[in-house]
């Protein structure tokens, strides 16, 4: 049998998704199955199934530019890693992507890059990122390492990012 993973067109689907949003209904697997079984060759089987998720969690904690609001550049931080990490529009840096692709890994130095290309960041203090369970939101209690490999039928999600900025400590004068 052929395995076709199914994921759901959410919009807009930057934002941290619920689970229940990644997955099927049986509306949508039905019309799948009959579009694909009007074109399947002759004796051969396609079994529909749901995505499997890796879900992460990022803390990151960073210094601002001094002029930089500081709840606008975690909301921005925020958006971007919920943009990266991913399954429908993840994978690219810059903005709105392909989707991440199935069993890409991430390295952690991928996620300082998004981080650092939000308007207001001077630099990163802390980034840690937790394997997290994104149908119950149970995070893992050690951090993952700087690289996370995926299983082949594997795509990321984001899990619940925390973001916390801060000005440069400055000397009373």
């Amino acid at each position: 049998p052929v395995a076709v993973h199914v994921l759901p067109r959410v919009d807009p689907a930057d934002r941290q998704l619920a689970y229940e949003e990644l997955l099927p209904d049986e509306e949508l697997l039905s019309e799948v199955a009959s579009y694909l079984d009007e074109r399947r060759l002759i004796g051969s089987t396609v079994q529909l199934m749901p995505c499997r998720f890796r879900g992460l969690s990022v803390v990151v904690n960073l210094q601002a530019s001094q002029n930089a609001d500081l709840a606008r550049v975690e909301a921005d931080v925020s958006h971007a890693l919920y943009t990266y990490l991913n399954p429908l529009v993840g994978g690219d840096a810059t903005g709105i992507g392909p989707g991440w692709a199935f069993g890409r890994a991430l390295n952690q130095g991928e996620l300082y890059g998004v981080v650092h290309a939000v308007e207001g960041v001077e630099f990163v203090r802390i980034l840690r990122v937790y394997e997290t369970n994104v149908a119950t939101g149970e995070q893992s209690a050690k951090p993952a390492g700087s690289h996370v490999v995926l299983e082949p039928d594997e795509l990321l999600a984001s899990g619940q990012h925390i973001v916390k900025a801060t000005h440069r400590e400055t000397e009373n004068a």
